[in-house]
């Protein structure tokens, strides 16, 4: 295994020896632009695709899967997190997770914005798409019937800054990981899902595995698919991770 580096920043939380918890990785499920190529023509905010039919039940699929793994792990009183990217394809996504983990009984599932898992790539953006539809507050007057939290993790704007390199996007979803372990301290065990895009999902265990803090040593994920989850826990007295699936599809 590397070697870690004894003055990286994420030492503290991802080291503790007490932490014990389980993080679920979900891609995006299946958005409808990648499916209709006029939908951009007449979209208010091309930029920022929601889920085709196939994509919700893809999100719903994923809770299930997610859900049953919880049970056979633990106690249904154990509270799940769900921090979701502000792109409206994760927003819908975690609401389908969430909405199979509550009906598997697991009734303290929340959902709150989360940042740090944006997706801000010169690639795919020529300039940055405009802050004010991404915040909690235009979200929920978007969606009234949405369950979504505003975020509790002190992010300075709504998205990620733009442009970006993927070195920084890199560092920016491991610091997000020590930022969402960071919450609720009083818990036992820790359980959150964090529901964001392809590179997050892919690049996020492979950097916890090449920084020394993710059991494989030079883990490879070639591609995510859509509504993929990668599953990494650390037991009680560990000080790395493990990463028993990855990007499993839902049947």
């Amino acid at each position: 295994m590397t070697v870690p580096d004894p003055a990286h920043p994420l030492e503290g939380i991802l080291r503790d020896p007490d932490l014990s918890c389980t993080v679920y990785l979900v891609r995006h499920a299946e958005r409808i632009d990648k499916v209709d190529a006029t939908w951009k023509d007449t979209a208010a905010r091309p930029y920022d695709s929601p889920l085709t039919e196939k994509g919700v039940t893809q999100a719903q699929a994923s809770g299930r899967l997610i859900a049953k793994d919880i049970l056979t792990q633990q106690s249904t009183s154990s509270p799940v997190h769900i921090l979701t990217s502000p792109f409206l394809r994760c927003i819908e996504t975690a609401n389908g997770v969430m909405s199979s983990l509550i009906s598997h009984g697991l009734k303290d599932a929340t959902m709150q914005l989360f940042p740090p898992m944006g997706f801000m790539m010169k690639r795919n953006f020529t300039e940055r798409p405009p802050l004010d539809g991404f915040t909690h507050e235009s979200r929920v007057k978007e969606f009234p019937g949405l369950r979504l939290r505003a975020s509790t993790v002190g992010y300075p704007e709504a998205l990620p800054p733009f442009p970006e390199s993927p070195e920084d996007q890199v560092a920016r979803y491991v610091m997000s990981l020590s930022q969402a372990l960071a919450e609720h301290p009083e818990e036992d065990h820790r359980t959150v899902v964090m529901v964001g895009h392809g590179m997050a999902c892919s690049a996020l265990p492979e950097e916890l595995s090449s920084l020394g803090f993710c059991e494989p040593a030079g883990l490879q994920i070639e591609d995510v698919p859509l509504a993929g989850v990668t599953k990494m826990e650390k037991r009680r007295g560990d000080t790395f991770f493990t990463a028993p699936w990855l990007s499993v599809v839902a049947a």
